[in-house]
């Protein structure tokens, strides 16, 4: 006949649930070693108190001559002694220092291998910049110089020309402008781009260039066709696709070209052109008035005063430039692409001169909702922190 062994269910309603050890479990367990050791590794796994059984000292004295009978006489032990409350408690935490080696020695080798690989992962390379150009960067390359971060959508090749000022020959790069205006960039040595504090695009390709403005304010000299152009955040424009004829004159039948026409005289320049060119030889005098000039006289209004306004807010002449803006508030309200930069300059000059309730800055917000600056001069306006 088989032999019946004390079932889980009767190891854990001794065990967990407290009940008196049976006269016939008892009996059992006296000459079963295998119940014997399932019962004490339940109960050291447990941490369970030899209270929890309730045989009688002669039951369990018994139990353990039959169990350890192969051991010498003088170091045989009771059951009553092997599930004492210190062995019990050391046996445990024996146990748990064994569990926790074996986690150190298997589990965690691979999580702080994830962690370091994650780490790296997660951690950018530092971005290059353009010193030692002109560089060729491939797709992808975050390229970091003064004021501005440029991002390269095609392989590209840019240099430095100064602080505030690179080349890009080819390529097409996406340009951050965080802070300051009148960054500039050269363009396949045709194109001008004056960055007045925005976010676009640039696309070069032989003599053309797409322009694309995301956020802010553009300028874009064209010098081989001697014009200029300004886009504001949401426009693009394609400079450099002029239309060409489509045929040439037929020879002569003396096989001689007809003469070239004359050449046109050089065109003068206009105040602001030449305000712009004192500019740049650090003239700011002299520019200031050219610009004066221009926003008397000519037809680039808008662009004068933002000049003039420029050229004040490098001086901290505040209250002039509120006075500026009062006087030419036709310009200033008109639909100008200049309007939202003479906004946010208007917005800083009331900050410093401390005017009430900051109307410009209020203003830019009703008509620039979106505008690049919104977070800024909203944080302004709710927090008075614009020093």
């Amino acid at each position: 006949m088989k032999e019946k062994h004390l079932t889980r269910e009767q190891l854990a309603a001794l065990i967990e649930r407290n009940e008196p050890l049976t006269e016939e479990a008892a009996a059992h367990l006296e000459g079963c070693p295998r119940c014997l050791a399932l019962l004490e590794t339940r109960a050291v796994a447990g941490m369970i108190l030899p209270t929890r059984t309730y045989a009688d000292d002669a039951t369990i004295d018994r139990i353990a001559k039959r169990s350890f009978v192969h051991l010498a006489p003088d170091k045989r032990f009771s059951l009553r002694s092997l599930l004492s409350v210190p062995r019990i408690a050391l046996a445990a935490a024996a146990t748990a220092i064994l569990l926790f080696t074996i986690y150190l020695g298997f589990g965690t080798t691979e999580t702080v291998e994830e962690h370091l690989v994650a780490e790296n992962a997660s951690t950018p390379a530092p971005a290059p910049t353009l010193v030692g150009t002109p560089k060729e960067f491939d797709s992808g390359t975050v390229v970091l110089h003064g004021r501005a971060r440029i991002t390269v959508l095609r392989d590209a090749t840019m240099s430095a020309e100064g602080q505030d000022h690179i080349a890009l020959a080819q390529g097409t790069v996406e340009v951050s402008v965080e802070k300051g205006d009148d960054f500039r960039i050269t363009v396949a040595k045709r194109y001008i781009v004056r960055v007045l504090g925005t976010r676009f695009t640039l696309e070069s390709e032989g003599p053309k260039l797409k322009v694309t403005v995301t956020e802010g304010l553009v300028e874009v000299v064209d010098n081989g066709a001697n014009r200029s152009a300004v886009l504001s955040g949401g426009m693009a424009h394609l400079f450099g696709d002029e239309l060409r004829p489509t045929g040439a004159p037929a020879f002569e039948k003396t096989g001689h070209r007809p003469s070239a026409p004359a050449p046109a005289a050089e065109a003068e320049l206009s105040f602001l052109q030449q305000g712009r060119a004192a500019l740049k030889s650090g003239d700011d005098e002299e520019a200031m008035r050219w610009f004066q000039k221009e926003l008397e006289e000519g037809d680039e209004k808008d662009k004068a005063l933002f000049e003039i306004v420029r050229i004040l807010e490098k001086e901290s002449h505040f209250d002039d430039i509120l006075a500026l803006m009062r006087k030419y508030r036709d310009i200033v309200n008109g639909d100008s692409a200049y309007r939202e930069e003479l906004l946010i300059k208007a917005c800083k000059a009331e900050v410093k001169e401390q005017v009430g309730t900051l109307p410009a800055c209020r203003k830019y917000l009703h008509l620039f909702p979106d505008g690049y600056k919104r977070n800024e001069i909203r944080d302004i306006l709710e927090n008075g922190d614009g020093q």
